[in-house]
């Protein structure tokens, strides 16, 4: 078998050098010392990395709450069924990726709004955004983040928060265009309405790791921009819902940036010293997250202000997308432990605020 040029198995040294050299570059000269320091001199070789990924995300699936046997009371189904039926109101009428990119929009950057109390939520990249390249700093077309619409509309309706959703038709990136109308949108609300935290939904992709040898995907990344201790104190409350679930929890994680999705492999920094890393903390300033805590700073009433982004595992997907679960029992199950996650921890917010 052989991976990008090595022969697994093969242990001549010219072999060796070149798969340490790869080592050096993923996990950095620290770390490769203390690993040869455990005696395991190869596990962490390319080929191991692979196989280690390749089964991460597969083991991302198998997370016990999305067992039906697990919560065999659950209105797992009704949940489920609702979420979808949300989905093709507010982001794809027929629920395929294509439905995404015109959305349920009648006119360029419509959005759906409901009113309520209590924590406000957003959905801005519910459908497909048109985001800017740094490098060029031209506009591409940036796909959705699958469910999070369908999710905002079923938890609005069973908890009474307020929600603002990009319908579709988007011509630029609400968490990073300033202005944009949904900020204007959720100013507006913030100002007149009676809130007390903002959740902006998003989605990750699934087996998001820090370091290469963790066995264990995140499920659940939340940003907090920067950190204090009242914002620490909610990120934890996510954390420790998630824990019932088996779910692993992020908070401002740093994570190593892999290449498309079938690829498997990190991606190399620019000057080629070593692979890519980053921090998801959702704190740039054009953020959906970082303009609420700024509306409710300005109010002088301090809010829980997150980024929320949930494992595809955890969220709805189009019909005629490759299911990220192939039993559909445990699908349906990653989305309604999606929907717990965040409506316990909103009803907790409600509780303490």
């Amino acid at each position: 078998m052989v991976i990008d040029g090595y022969h697994i198995g093969v242990e001549s040294d010219e072999a060796l050098e070149l798969i340490a050299e790869d080592r050096r570059l993923f996990v950095g000269e620290s770390s490769l010392d203390e690993t040869i320091a455990r005696g395991n001199e190869y596990d962490l070789a390319l080929s191991g990395l692979y196989e280690i990924h390749i089964n991460r995300t597969r083991q991302a699936g198998m997370v016990p709450a999305f067992s039906l046997v697990e919560l065999p009371d659950s209105n797992a189904q009704e949940i489920y069924d609702r979420i979808c039926a949300a989905e093709r109101m507010v982001a794809s009428p027929d629920l395929t990726e294509n439905g995404y990119l015109k959305g349920t929009a009648e006119v360029p950057d419509e959005l759906f709004i409901a009113n309520g109390s209590g924590a406000l939520l957003s959905a801005e990249h519910a459908t497909t955004q048109q985001a800017i390249k740094s490098a060029t700093n031209l506009r591409f077309e940036k796909g959705p983040d699958w469910g999070v619409g369908g999710l905002g509309v079923v938890l609005q309706e069973d908890l009474g928060t307020g929600l603002v959703v990009a319908r579709g038709m988007q011509t630029g990136n609400a968490n990073g265009d300033d202005p944009h109308p949904l900020k204007d949108q959720l100013g507006s609300m913030i100002r007149d309405g009676d809130y007390n935290s903002f959740t902006s939904l998003h989605g990750m992709r699934r087996g998001n790791f820090d370091r290469p040898h963790e066995e264990r995907a995140y499920d659940v990344f939340v940003g907090i921009g920067e950190p204090n201790f009242f914002k620490e104190a909610a990120a934890e409350i996510i954390r420790l819902i998630g824990s019932e679930y088996g779910l692993k929890v992020g908070i401002n994680q740093g994570f190593t940036v892999m290449g498309p999705s079938a690829d498997f492999r990190p991606k190399l920094k620019p000057d080629g010293s070593g692979y890519a890393r980053d921090k998801f903390a959702a704190s740039r300033p054009s953020n959906t997250r970082s303009y609420a805590e700024r509306e409710f700073e300005a109010k002088g009433r301090p809010a829980w202000a997150l980024q929320l982004e949930l494992s595809s595992l955890l969220r709805l997907g189009p019909i005629d997308a490759n299911p990220r679960i192939e039993d559909p029992k445990r699908a349906i199950m990653g989305v309604y432990t999606g929907y717990l996650l965040v409506s316990r921890y909103l009803e907790t917010v409600s509780e303490r605020l």
